[in-house]
């Protein structure tokens, strides 16, 4: 809004905004959801181009009146790590055992993530699989609630706090799980991807659009049963979790790199500025 504002009061000809996601799900009362989406609405309707991180969150956008489809260009995010780091020396930087499967969460630790079902699913795995071991990454207003909810688990659940380094923590995981009930498209999921780790999503936002049920990961309903269930299924057919894998990999080195990021924004500021 500020930036927007800032350049239609000095007259700047062209605009371009970007959603990384949208607030119109799991974030404010219905009252203040609604004034989002007016104010949305009513800034969408000057700017020159809207970008939306994918397909579904255009979609979604497009179907509370925000924007129009011509006005949408859908540019996914891109990210490159330098080398994939070694799963053994990853596993010594966070003191884990070599030979047992590790689950990872990596996100804020706040409601819309919902952190708790990756906790709850964590127990249901750890019934069959006392040695498993579970790690979160991130911070939030949420992290006591959950140490709470994880005392079950005992030592076998971590929490990391924020990383700098995450790739070493999907490094040191045979599977990631996306817990969230609203998404625009986890960069989370492109990073565990871009080392080789297949996912577990749930079937939010543009969620899919990166992890291709079957193909790349698994997509679950919203649901800690079915999340613990595929992640199990993963974790306990070697094969199927390698395939994955590296395919994921394959697909993010091929559709999610920084250099096609660059690429595309570059090619629609070319664009506008044209026109």
């Amino acid at each position: 809004m500020l930036g927007r504002t800032a350049a239609w009061t000095h007259r700047v000809p062209a605009t371009v905004h970007t959603f990384h996601g949208h607030l119109l799900t799991g974030y404010f009362s219905p009252a203040m959801t609604r004034v989002v989406v007016n104010v949305e609405r009513a800034f969408a309707r000057p700017t020159t181009r809207l970008v939306a991180v994918g397909t579904r969150v255009r979609d979604e956008l497009l179907e509370a009146g925000v924007g129009r489809r011509g006005q949408y260009v859908v540019v996914p995010p891109g990210t490159d790590f330098p080398s994939v780091p070694d799963r053994d020396d990853a596993r010594r930087r966070f003191s884990l055992p070599l030979d047992v499967a590790v689950v990872t969460f990596v996100g804020r630790l706040t409601g819309v993530k919902r952190p708790e079902r990756f906790v709850d699913a964590a127990i249901r795995l750890s019934v069959a699989r006392p040695t498993a071991r579970f790690l979160v990454a991130g911070e939030g207003e949420l992290l006591d609630s959950l140490r709470e909810r994880a005392r079950p688990l005992g030592d076998r659940i971590r929490f990391l706090g924020w990383c700098s380094d995450v790739e070493q923590v999907y490094a040191a995981s045979d599977v990631v799980m996306l817990t969230s009930d609203n998404e625009g498209m986890p960069v989370s999921l492109i990073e565990a991807a871009a080392v080789g780790i297949p996912a577990v999503t749930t079937r939010v936002g543009s969620a899919p659009e990166v992890v291709l049920d079957r193909v790349t990961g698994l997509v679950t309903a919203a649901d800690t049963a079915e999340l613990a269930d595929a992640t199990g299924r993963l974790l306990d057919d070697d094969q199927l979790r390698q395939r994955l894998g590296d395919a994921a990999r394959l697909r993010a080195s091929e559709q999610f790199g920084a250099a096609r990021l660059v690429d595309d924004m570059a090619r629609l500021y070319e664009q506008v500025a044209a026109r």
